[in-house]
């Protein structure tokens, strides 16, 4: 470390502001409760009344506070407010944390504090607090040293973790895209049934009457000119009626995940954390098509072994949380599986990709998403049973169908697999140099940045 570094403490560099929101003459406020960050992002932006919000909605937020959940700190609940916040309103378990000196550089500044290592030191501090939940305050925290270089280091810095940052965040956004192809494609195949549609009113076949508002939508696509009917040759141009699905096209059937997969939960026991091995993967280790492995620990290769036995995890495999973020599915593509699974549901599908594209596109659509929230159990903690991961239905096209739709998809979701690689490494390469760059240990010569518009 250069001996230009100064040390501060979180108190002699920041404050905890709290602004009172004002709600007089308005109609709608968009309210942020500590579980409405995540890691830098705002989850949403909901537009709801006054009345009726919790009594935690009272603190105002402007644009260059940071907020941090002072619950359970290690969860990542944090982020930057980088935009117009008028409207916002955020609980009072938050720290509204506010950088008051003009010698530390705010991205530095918020890199050190969302570290690995503050975070685990913030986590350790609220877990010695009594309470019914791991609490900080600013106060118990306001001691905790930082070390600064000179400005122009820190930006430099700055600038090069936020390379790394922004190339993560490219691949995140291209995986939603391409998911959102696969979804669309989805929707309109196996929920809008349009191919069946359109074939129904080429051949003049009667619709049900519950289709009719799809169905003018179809007839003026069909008018303009802007279907590809080419793909609509492998549907058939009737419905029939069921009583498990209400109408589907004539043909298919109505099946159950049971009937399809081998359905199992994955262990219940909890294997010693190790220091070399596999991880150990629960529901909250699951977000989105990914697995974060940030927060998992190893468990021995013989308690690998043993859990194995119960519920091994092969390629093109389905997982689906079933505790805590319910009904979040995984689609293993992964050559070497290095984890096993704890109180997550399983659906082996025996390497038939195409069978695993359809039913884990399925297990994301609105519908079955709704059939799961729908048969929740559990009071205090929401889970979903075994049998209900087995008695899920399914609609069955055709195989050409499904081999069609597999073509069409997989090439996506093995882009989504590329991409999510292309993040492990890009996120192994940042977790290397922060602390090394925000410590001293690796110095930036002369203060030079990195651009962000440039390769590292």
């Amino acid at each position: 470390m250069g001996v230009e570094w100064n040390e501060y403490s979180l108190g002699e560099i920041s404050e905890n502001i709290s602004r009172p929101f004002n709600f007089s003459g308005r109609e709608s406020v968009v309210f942020i409760n500590t579980g409405d960050v995540l890691k830098g992002d705002f989850l949403h932006a909901n537009r709801s009344s006054p009345q009726g919000l919790p009594g935690q909605a009272k603190k105002r937020i402007v644009e260059g506070d940071i907020l941090f959940s002072e619950i359970r700190p290690a969860n990542r609940r944090y982020a930057e407010v980088t935009f117009d916040s008028d409207d916002y309103v955020v609980s009072t378990k938050f720290m509204v944390i506010r950088l008051t000196s003009k010698e530390v550089y705010q991205p530095f500044f918020l890199i050190q504090l969302t570290s690995e290592q503050t975070l685990r030191e913030f986590q350790r501090i609220a877990e010695s607090r009594s309470g019914t939940f791991p609490q900080i305050t600013f106060d118990a925290i306001s001691y905790y040293p930082f070390i600064f270089p000179p400005l122009s280091e820190q930006k430099a810095i700055a600038h090069i973790l936020g390379s790394l940052d922004d190339k993560i965040e490219l691949n995140r956004r291209m995986n939603a895209t391409l998911e959102g192809m696969a979804q669309a494609l989805f929707k309109s195949w196996f929920v809008d049934f349009d191919p069946v549609i359109d074939n129904a009113l080429a051949a003049g076949n009667p619709i049900p009457e519950e289709l009719s508002e799809r169905v003018e939508v179809r007839r003026k696509a069909l008018a303009d000119g802007s279907v590809n009917r080419e793909a609509a040759k492998q549907f058939p141009a009737a419905f029939r009626l069921t009583e498990e699905m209400g109408w589907i096209p004539d043909g298919w059937e109505v099946s159950t995940s049971g009937s399809l997969f081998d359905v199992k939960d994955g262990t219940h026991d909890s294997p010693k954390q190790s220091v070399t091995g596999k991880y150990l993967i629960t529901s909250r280790h699951i977000t989105g098509n990914n697995i974060d492995y940030s927060n998992a620990y190893l468990i021995s290769e013989e308690d690998f072994e043993q859990v194995n036995k119960r519920s091994k995890v092969d390629p093109y495999d389905i997982l689906l949380t079933m505790i805590g973020t319910v009904g979040s599915p995984f689609l293993v593509m992964e050559e070497e599986i290095n984890f096993a699974i704890k109180n997550i549901g399983l659906f082996k599908t025996g390497d038939n990709r195409t069978l695993a594209t359809y039913f884990f596109t399925y297990l994301k659509s609105d519908f079955m998403k709704a059939f799961m929230d729908s048969r929740l159990a559990g009071t205090t903690q929401k889970y979903l049973t075994l049998k209900i991961l087995r008695g899920l239905p399914v609609i069955s096209p055709h195989s050409t169908i499904m081999t069609c739709f597999g073509v069409q998809t997989l090439p996506i979701f093995d882009k989504i697999h590329s991409n999510n690689q292309a993040t492990a490494s890009l996120i192994a390469i940042r977790d290397t140099l922060l602390p090394k760059l925000t410590s001293g240990e690796l110095s930036v010569p002369n203060g030079q940045s990195l651009s962000r518009n440039n390769s590292l």
